[in-house]
């Protein structure tokens, strides 16, 4: 298993060094730099690789099976048998408070206290996020059962797939503890495959979901797909074992019969474009609700995320008072959508239209502070509206349903194949008929929404934020002090660590760089803590405006020191970095456990300074760097005065600045739970990567994710 260097999917581990070209036989012409894919199909190494997913496909399917059992469980026992079991016929008017409140303080706890912050933030649409170390693991099922259990309107495919990936690299670790980190990214999207595909019922419909989304292609994508698609055909036939076997019943999504589609016809490619610029139009106005409301609840996470629950109880009692069913709001698993379908002749016209209103504002309000997918509300509120437009003239029901799940799913996807997908393969025979006018409907609602939606930078967007947000106190007053124009791009300022020098945060630079910021990395002498607050005050006068200025490592204890006199910044982002308080040292902190390894054999020359030893440098300090890379880092490393280690802290700059904080849970420079300590007593938001120390080099786009996040808060 160890020969398989298999490119990572996006979302996962870092792709490992290129690996050497096969020699090209005859008949054979590799494109250069590409992989011989043929030879590696046939290598030992891959073959075991297709064992193991075989293998892991029933387990993972399985726990896939059981936990949307459970949740079906949960959601009859809390709206259902609760009520009659205290005396009601049925849920009185008011019975959504009690239970979407409590959930939203389950998931606000989520995501505040537990590593991992309760899994993905649905907020930016459906993106495979990095697979969930065992350790938050936890975290995102009890944020997963909260949110889809007592009835917040998201779906499971986001917790199922983080599910699958964390369980897939926990049989990794236990199996292979050294195992390359390709081949865990590579079992985890197995594990993904196996979860997502037993749900929708379809291989193939999961498989497109995840490549589309992941940005799988080439190579990558037949070596990743292979043992993906080979989980999920084995996970299919035990989702269908369990259902006979346990008697629980089917848990995949499968539609009901629905009148036969023979063909379009030129009045219905009218409807396509129309039901694609309304679906444009409904879900665009839900994505700017959710981003709006996004970034003011994450400022106050334990406060508002239980207001949002209240509010989409609100909604799901205005619909039931006007005697529709609350499962109608709350509910968009599995089995929503094929009650919707199957009951569509009982539901009139105004009653889909304020069904449309009540889920279409409770979406976007979970969207905001939840937990879960965002495919299975899309495909309902998709087919509501069709089937709401089919009692007009010239538009059949199967015609409408399938346009309106199309359009609604590229709205709020943006994936505009996994959307013609959703839309066809789920109506079988019928799909195949309609699908020329799912195609111009999902056209015509994608361009629109590039149009209607939100034009700010990609950094700037609410949708790439990272998920795991803590809340943040100050961010308000900090954007008014000193009078600074927050609706100006703010600059970015990075500070180094000890060991590093400005050019550790090339990768960052350039993708800051190439999307208009003006960022700064200066160097820093380290020889001692006030020096180095000099030099980044320097560098912070020259600013013309507000700005953001991140630090790893000690850098952190030099953004930190700015104290109150932090001219034109507006926030400041933590990576693996110090975040002390008032009359702390970094000596006496690291001095409260034992040694780390990355510091175990500091080298100290003539003139007091602390060098790293290359084999402590290369193995430790930057672990998950290519090695080649992390030799070069090492040649290049800037020595620490040893005598910065003993320096106090003053008034730390974190208590009058908002912050974030990116904690490495493989860090063996800084132990993570000291960084989880800085992070939670500074109130920042916070997001967990499994990295090692030097996380700006080894995984650039989580770190671009902590900044994206900080320049929406302070915009």
């Amino acid at each position: 298993m160890a020969d398989t260097a298999t490119p990572a999917p996006a979302g996962g581990a870092a792709d490992g060094p290129d690996q050497p070209r096969q020699p090209e036989r005859p008949g054979q012409r590799d494109q250069p730099g590409q992989p011989d894919l043929a030879a590696r199909l046939r290598s030992p190494a891959y073959l075991r690789l297709l064992v193991i997913a075989a293998i892991i496909g029933v387990p993972i399917s399985a726990a896939a099976y059981f936990f949307l059992q459970l949740v079906g469980a949960l959601q009859e026992w809390v709206y259902t048998d609760l009520p009659r079991a205290l005396g009601f016929a049925g849920p009185p008017l008011w019975w959504p408070v009690p239970p979407l409140v409590l959930c939203g303080l389950l998931v606000a706890v989520a995501v505040r206290y537990l590593p991992g912050g309760g899994g993905h933030s649905p907020v930016g649409g459906f993106k495979p996020g990095q697979q969930p170390t065992p350790s938050q693991l936890p975290g995102v099922l009890l944020a997963a059962l909260a949110t889809l259990g007592l009835g917040a309107v998201l779906g499971p495919e986001a917790p199922l797939i983080a599910l699958g990936a964390g369980l897939g690299v926990c049989a990794v670790r236990l199996a292979r503890p050294h195992a390359p980190k390709q081949v865990g990214a590579v079992v985890a999207a197995t594990g993904s495959f196996a979860a997502i595909s037993a749900l929708l019922g379809s291989p193939i419909l999961g498989a497109f979901l995840l490549m589309e989304a992941s940005g799988l292609a080439g190579a990558t994508m037949g070596l990743v797909l292979l043992p993906g698609l080979l989980a999920a055909g084995i996970g299919t036939l035990l989702f269908i074992g369990l259902d006979s076997l346990t008697g629980l019943g089917p848990a995949s999504l499968a539609l009901p019969e629905l009148p036969p589609f023979t063909h379009p016809d030129v009045a219905q490619f009218g409807w396509a474009l129309g039901i694609g610029a309304a679906a444009a139009v409904l879900g665009t106005g839900i994505r700017r609700l959710s981003l709006l409301l996004h970034s003011r609840v994450e400022n106050h996470v334990l406060l508002l995320t239980p207001v949002a629950g209240l509010v989409i109880a609100g909604l799901a009692i205005a619909y039931t008072a006007a005697g529709g069913s609350l499962s109608d709001v709350l509910f968009s698993g599995e089995t929503a959508l094929p009650a919707l379908l199957e009951n569509s002749a009982a539901y009139a016209v105004p009653t889909l239209l304020l069904l449309l209103a009540c889920k279409g504002l409770a979406y976007g309000v979970t969207l905001s502070a939840f937990r879960g997918g965002p495919v299975f509300p899309s495909m309902f509120l998709g087919a509501a509206g069709g089937i709401a437009l089919s009692h007009l003239p010239g538009l059949p029901l199967v015609a409408g349903v399938a346009m309106g799940i199309g359009a609604m799913c590229v709205v709020m996807l943006r994936l505009p194949l996994t959307s013609v997908l959703l839309a066809t393969l789920l109506l079988s025979s019928d799909g195949l008929a309609v699908m020329p006018l799912v195609i111009v409907a999902v056209v015509v609602a994608h361009v629109l929404a590039a149009w209607l939606g939100p034009r700010e930078g990609s950094l700037a967007k609410g949708d790439e934020a990272t998920a795991p947000a803590t809340p943040v106190s100050k961010r308000s007053e900090t954007a008014a002090r000193g009078g600074t124009n927050m609706a100006q791009r703010p600059n970015i300022v990075l500070v180094h660590g000890a060991w590093a020098d400005g050019s550790c945060w090339s990768a960052v630079i350039e993708r800051l760089q190439a999307d208009g910021y003006r960022v700064t990395a200066p160097q820093f002498p380290e020889t001692s803590l006030a020096g180095d607050v000099a030099r980044l005050r320097q560098v912070l006068a020259r600013q013309d405006g507000p700005t953001i200025v991140a630090g790893h490592s000690y850098g952190g204890q030099i953004v930190t020191a700015l104290g109150t006199d932090a001219p034109n910044v507006v926030g400041l982002v933590y990576v693996a970095a110090f975040g002390l308080d008032e009359g702390e040292t970094i000596g006496k902190l690291l001095a409260q456990g034992p040694v780390t390894p990355a510091l175990a054999h500091l080298d100290v020359d003539k003139q007091g300074f602390a060098w790293l030893p290359e084999d402590d440098f290369v193995n430790h300090f930057a672990a998950d760097v290519d090695p080649v890379k992390a030799r070069v880092m090492f040649a290049v490393q800037q020595p620490l005065a040893l005598s910065a280690l003993d320096e106090v802290m003053g008034v730390p700059a974190w208590k009058s600045h908002p912050a974030w904080f990116l904690v490495a849970d493989g860090d063996q420079a800084i132990p993570p739970e000291a960084q989880r300590l800085f992070a939670a007593r500074m109130k920042a938001t916070t997001v967990e990567v499994a990295s090692n120390h030097v996380a700006m080099v080894s995984h650039p786009d989580d770190v671009l994710g902590l900044i994206a996040s900080a320049v929406q808060a302070v915009r």
